[in-house]
């Protein structure tokens, strides 16, 4: 990371016109709002398309903790190209006589180099391509942005292959078509002794289908419900989940490494988010929401709750997981909590399906401990460790997560510490599968240049038959109808260390 502090403070400022496509917006309507009004706007508008993109980081605020480190990586599931990213970023404790920075990088690589934009001392937002080795560029372009460096500056970052476009509170800032292009991660970069703050940061990944708007023909399906998908239901059996989690109150890996080791799940687990603290103290039903745009069917939850009821009538504190929040009211949503009693309560929005447990007595007083195993429809649950329930019949829906409080006094607190979500398709011993994460073009054969052969929807799986590696650098699965899809588009769920080779 020294390397690129050094390269970027000794680049030569560079001039350029931008050249502007003929699609690209002029501004971003509401640049801070939610991550679907500007995936939908940018779609409108003719930019990109919406369909097969997903969300793969979000986070509140990212700083600096260490004050010797620079770089700060984001924790996405893969290495990156095409993308829009978004970011508040402020940088304060400049020295207005260096030259100093606070960057968001992307496709960044340890030897090939990385893009960056950001805020400087000098008052500006700068867009870098810096290239390692011989040829090592310096920013492509420079601006003067008019702002104090010591105001928060809102980013948007639209990466697609060598074209990359940046808006700034909204306005389009930057366009350039002549840029590097490779996959890498993203990150925070900053000059040392500077403060650097980044809040409300989204990065949503795009499809090699959302570089170009999709024509009419292309969008036979785009109506199906990401809820009738075709997931493989096969499990084990509840009798093969531990009788009791041994560090319960220890990280998520742990557990999942407890799980993993039971054979309940294969390869594939995905950390999907992890919440330090969440807090409701207000009368009435109240909703937090939590891993925001994360729609999840088959998952492992882990949450400390605590509950300081000061009512004797009925209320209720605890999480929420496969929230259906595409209608209103929500309908459709899975709650597990507890009551001013102390009484185990789960309830999946209906009255018939509304289930109270007395035979699980918990203590008001202590830290509840819960774990949640949802998969398909049954539910597992272990308190404090303890295996208490499996089997449990739920709604098989796709849905976000969160906390919720329902009272009518003033005094009750619901909260929730360290919790976290992992991702978790069906695992089957000796079976591995795809899984698409967005739109993806099945093949008649391992090559792009042959037929495209159907198409495998967001959340979709396909077992896998064999895989082969023709020569293009990439491995190719072939699935079991008989079509093809490569190795950097897809994720694969299950038992996946032993695939035949064709």
């Amino acid at each position: 990371m020294f390397k690129k502090s050094v390269l970027l403070i000794a680049c030569l400022l560079c001039f350029a016109l931008p050249a502007f496509a003929q699609d690209v917006p002029d501004e971003i309507d509401d640049p801070t709002g939610d991550i679907e009004n500007v995936i939908e706007q940018l779609a409108d508008d003719g930019y990109i398309s919406d369909k097969g993109g997903e969300v793969v980081f979000e986070e509140n605020r990212i700083r600096f903790d260490d004050d010797d480190d620079i770089f700060i990586p984001f924790d996405t599931p893969d290495f990156l190209t095409n993308f829009v990213m978004a970011a508040t970023l402020q940088i304060d404790g400049v020295d207005d006589e260096d030259y100093q920075f606070c960057l968001l990088t992307y496709r960044d690589t340890a030897d090939d180099g990385f893009h960056a934009v950001g805020v400087t001392s000098f008052a500006t937002v700068d867009l870098y391509d810096i290239i390692f080795e011989e040829d090592t560029e310096g920013p492509i372009d420079f601006d003067s942005h008019g702002e104090d460096v010591d105001e928060e500056i809102h980013i948007i970052v639209v990466a697609l292959d060598d074209e990359i476009t940046i808006y700034v509170d909204g306005e389009l800032f930057y366009e350039e078509d002549d840029l590097s292009v490779r996959e890498g991660f993203v990150g925070l970069l900053r000059s040392e002794g500077v403060d650097c703050d980044a809040d409300d940061v989204w990065v949503w990944e795009l499809e090699e289908s959302n570089l170009e708007p999709p024509s009419r023909d292309d969008n036979d399906d785009d109506d199906a419900d990401d809820n009738d998908d075709d997931r493989d239901t096969s499990s084990s059996s509840d009798s093969d989940l531990p009788d009791e989690i041994d560090d319960f109150d220890g990280t998520s890996d742990d557990v999942m490494l407890q799980f993993e080791e039971a054979g309940i799940v294969g390869s594939g687990n995905a950390f999907l988010f992890g919440e330090d603290y969440a807090f409701i103290s207000r009368t009435g039903g109240f909703f937090t929401t939590l891993g925001r745009n994360r729609n999840r069917t088959d998952v492992i939850m882990g949450v400390e709750l605590t509950f300081d009821s000061e009512s004797s009538r009925d209320e209720e504190c605890g999480i929420l997981l496969r929230v259906d929040d595409s209608v209103d009211p929500v309908e459709e949503f899975l709650f597990i909590g507890i009551d001013g009693d102390g009484t185990l309560i789960i309830n999946d929005g209906s009255e018939e399906n509304s289930s109270v447990f007395n035979e699980f007595p918990l203590d008001l007083d202590d830290t509840i401990h819960l774990i949640v195993v949802a998969r398909g429809e049954e539910l597992a649950l272990y308190i404090d460790g303890e295996l208490v329930l499996s089997g449990y019949e739920i709604y098989e829906t796709r849905g976000i997560f969160g906390v919720a409080m329902f009272t009518d006094d003033t005094g009750s607190n619901c909260e929730i510490r360290n919790m976290w979500v992992y991702d978790t398709p069906f695992f089957e011993p000796g079976v591995c599968n795809v899984v698409a994460s967005g739109n993806v073009n099945q093949r008649s054969g391992p090559s792009t240049s042959t037929e495209i052969a159907g198409q495998l929807s967001s959340g979709e799986t396909l077992e896998v038959v064999s895989q082969t590696e023709p020569g293009d650098g990439f491995i190719w699965y072939e699935l079991e109808d008989d079509s093809y899809v490569r190795e950097d588009i897809i994720s694969l769920v299950g038992d996946c260390n032993d695939i035949d080779e064709s």
